[in-house]
């Protein structure tokens, strides 16, 4: 029965895709202790500041393709003359698209005056937005072969974590800290691009200027979509590093960073249940409404013991992850605590239900919704308490409704869906 399990390719996969959030997310926390104590919250915050604006660029350049690309590498896997032709054409507008997003990185930080005396360091964090661009993990999930890929890109997180506590030693070497964490990222995609023959036979296909437009316009959606769920986090942060100062955003980011780890936890479980719930779907919604009845709770509750440890130990945590000096994130991220729980719960009501179901304009519509509240709530809340503390209450204010939306569009049409479908 075990060893069924282990040669199951879906739990296979789900276990390396364990394997690139835990690089992705789960080891920069590890050097969390490290840098917060040989760098000044101001760096450090300077740091942080810089790498959430490449969040802009990032999304930019996935343009919805790990998801439309992805099915299509999927359906066609068989078809190598086809897989070539998608990965050449994917390749090719992810690499303009970053051409686009270092054209408007410069342009913007040369135009902001607080933000042109630290240009190096925006250029050296632009280093993780290539390494997004060059690593086809979108190519390695359509075709269920994640493991040369997954293994080399987290060798290649290890070797960013030796340079990092081997190089780095005061806040002189800030500069190094940008340049090695988006170098891994730009060597880990570099791997990955390499390890492509290993995974299928693809031969390059120059594409044309139709056939580029075309693969545009089918991410444009799902770009939208993706675009519309990261914009307002990463505005909010820069927003803080623009009405507060660099000691406040490194507060606010040492935190999250904590909780974003834990909350990175929830996307592979929502990776292995969301196929399996789609196909429930397509059989019956009733299917999908007995399934989310009877697992809602027990798939957050794992979150929401997370939850209870984090605010009960949140004094321990952040002095042992970030040190004397970030008192005032223990706060922050007693406040935060519940997140990965309430991100959880939203996936029950908005993947498995609302998009299993076919419900995809009314989740656009909530999401869409949520991020104009943010910026709603988040204005005065700069105005009436400190940065830091302004975006940690106006996050868990937003998230705590969204859940609320999904839950109340769960409850109004859930009775709906349980009527049986007659013939006509």
């Amino acid at each position: 029965m075990l060893k069924r399990l282990v040669k199951h390719v879906a739990l296979r996969n789900v276990l390396l895709l364990y394997l690139v959030q835990f690089s992705s997310y789960v080891m920069p926390v590890i050097t969390l202790p490290y840098l917060s104590r040989v760098l000044s919250p101001e760096k450090f915050g300077l740091i942080a500041y810089a790498q959430a604006f490449m969040w802009y660029f990032i999304t930019l350049t996935d343009y919805g393709f790990n998801l439309s690309a992805t099915r299509q590498i999927a359906i066609h896997q068989e078809d190598t003359e086809e897989v070539s032709r998608i990965f050449s054409t994917v390749m090719v507008c992810k690499v303009l698209l970053t051409l686009l997003g270092l054209i408007i990185l410069m342009t913007t930080v040369l135009a902001i005056p607080k933000l042109r005396r630290d240009w190096l360091l925006f250029l050296l964090a632009f280093l993780s937005v290539v390494g997004n661009c060059l690593f086809p993990l979108w190519l390695f999930q359509g075709l269920q072969k994640l493991g040369h890929a997954a293994i080399r890109d987290f060798l290649a997180k290890i070797l960013g974590i030796v340079a990092l506590l081997s190089l780095v030693h005061s806040d002189k070497d800030y500069l190094l800290v940008a340049g090695i964490q988006g170098g891994s990222a730009a060597l880990a995609g570099l791997i990955g691009l390499a390890c492509v023959p290993l995974a299928c036979p693809v031969r390059w296909r120059t594409p044309d200027w139709r056939q580029i437009r075309q693969a545009l316009v089918a991410g444009w959606p799902l770009y939208l979509s993706l675009a519309a769920s990261s914009f307002a986090g990463a505005t909010s942060i820069m927003l803080l590093g623009l009405f507060s100062t660099p000691a406040e955003v490194g507060y606010y980011s040492g935190a999250q960073r904590i909780i974003a780890a834990l909350k990175s936890l929830v996307g592979p479980v929502v990776t292995a249940v969301y196929p399996m719930v789609s196909l429930k779907a397509g059989r019956s919604k009733l299917e999908v409404l007995s399934f989310v009845k009877k697992y809602a709770f027990l798939l957050s509750s794992p979150f929401l013991a997370i939850g209870i440890l984090v605010m009960t130990a949140g004094p321990w945590i952040v002095r042992v992850a970030l040190g004397p000096k970030y008192d005032s994130s223990i706060i922050l991220m007693q406040i935060m605590a519940m997140s990965p729980f309430l991100l959880s719960m939203s996936h029950v009501y908005s993947t498995y239900y609302m998009l299993a179901c076919g419900y995809d304009r009314a989740w656009m519509r909530i999401m869409l919704t949520a991020s104009v509240l943010n910026f709603v709530l988040l204005f005065p809340m700069l105005y009436l308490l400190r940065g830091s503390l302004a975006l940690t209450i106006t996050g868990m204010s937003i998230e705590v409704i969204s859940l609320l939306l999904y839950w109340n569009f769960y409850r109004k049409n859930a009775p709906r869906d349980m009527l049986p479908v007659t013939a006509a």
